[in-house]
């Protein structure tokens, strides 16, 4: 009665070398690239409209504040999106998403300097 242990099965198939796709949840090994793009991508918008723009905006326009939430509007839309429903872009999304408290630095930045109290 004891030839030995049952052979074992293998349900591979023929492709046994392949590594297995990365599935929804599963890191993607370009994220942190992405990541890092996305930030420094986003901290240069702000600082291409903020820096050069800002003693227009806090000193001749009253419309300062209608810029700076249709901004950060506008990048959370971009981050939620990237994040939600694209897997490849997910870390440029988060990026994006990560630069918002560094933006507002850079427009506290500016405002200080430019507001004359």
């Amino acid at each position: 009665m004891s030839d030995g242990p049952p052979p074992t099965l293998d349900y591979r198939g023929p492709d046994k070398g392949k590594p297995r796709p990365l599935d929804q949840w599963q890191n993607d090994p370009n994220n942190v690239g992405s990541f890092f793009v996305g930030l420094f991508i986003s901290l240069g918008i702000s600082a291409i409209i903020w820096v050069p723009g800002g003693s227009y905006f806090f000193k001749h326009s009253d419309n300062a504040l209608s810029v700076i939430i249709g901004l950060a509007t506008l990048k959370v839309l971009t981050a939620f999106a990237l994040i939600a429903f694209t897997r490849r872009w997910r870390g440029f999304g988060i990026g994006i998403l990560v630069s918002l408290p560094l933006s507002g630095l850079i427009i506290f930045g500016v405002c200080a300097a430019n507001v004359k109290i």
